[in-house]
């Protein structure tokens, strides 16, 4: 599956989240990292989302994968959530 493009700003902006707010004069800035791990049906929503308006035969195969290894209880989704925060010295 070929990568969309979508949401590539946002994964830049959060991994720059850190460096911006100390050039902004922030002090104390800190990134951590939380996240997730989805290995059920419950994750197939999500994984599905990533070929959003993408077809083919190669994309439907690949749909189909993914809603067998669901069905399985083989599929696995990490989502990383990146949490920045700071203080501002007034």
């Amino acid at each position: 599956m070929k990568h969309s493009g979508r949401g590539s700003s946002g994964r830049r902006a959060a991994r720059k989240a850190h460096h911006l707010l100390r050039a902004a004069g922030f002090t104390d800035v800190a990134t951590e990292i939380l996240g997730t791990v989805l290995s059920g049906p419950e994750g197939l929503p999500a994984v599905l989302n990533l070929a959003k308006g993408q077809e083919g035969e190669e994309i439907t195969a690949w749909r189909d994968d993914q809603r067998r290894r669901a069905a399985e209880g083989r599929l696995f989704l990490a989502v990383p959530v990146f949490v920045t925060s700071a203080q501002v010295i007034a």
